[in-house]
């Protein structure tokens, strides 16, 4: 799979409701043919552009028992998704309840990775 997880934050929100944008973290070794083809199968939607960026490892300073611990954040890929304007809503509804359905299961597979 190549794409991690949708983005929902409000300015994502936003611009899901005005400009018919959506917003994935992506795995960083694909390029914007293969997230458009994954895009395409997964939502069954009309791709019309694709921006991609990838940020950089943050580096993380934490203080444990009087110890100084250094560590990185991971690389990721963020991806913007544009699909075709279409009069039907039945095409944004779809999206959103698979982005629903893959949160729920990842929060579901955090809780049983938790309980182990």
């Amino acid at each position: 799979m190549i794409l991690i997880k949708p983005l929902l934050t409000n300015k994502t929100k936003i611009e899901n409701l005005l400009k018919n944008k959506y917003v994935f973290l992506a795995k960083i070794n694909f390029n914007k043919i293969e997230i458009k083809k994954e895009i395409e199968k997964l939502y069954n939607v009309k791709v019309l552009k694709i921006n991609t960026c990838i940020y950089k490892r943050k580096k993380k300073i934490k203080q444990k028992n009087n110890k100084l611990i250094i560590g990185f954040t991971q690389k990721f890929k963020k991806v913007f998704i544009k699909i075709k304007n279409n009069i039907n809503t039945n095409i944004n509804n779809n999206i959103n309840n698979n982005i629903n359905n893959n949160i729920n299961n990842n929060k579901n597979i955090n809780k049983i990775n938790n309980a182990n």
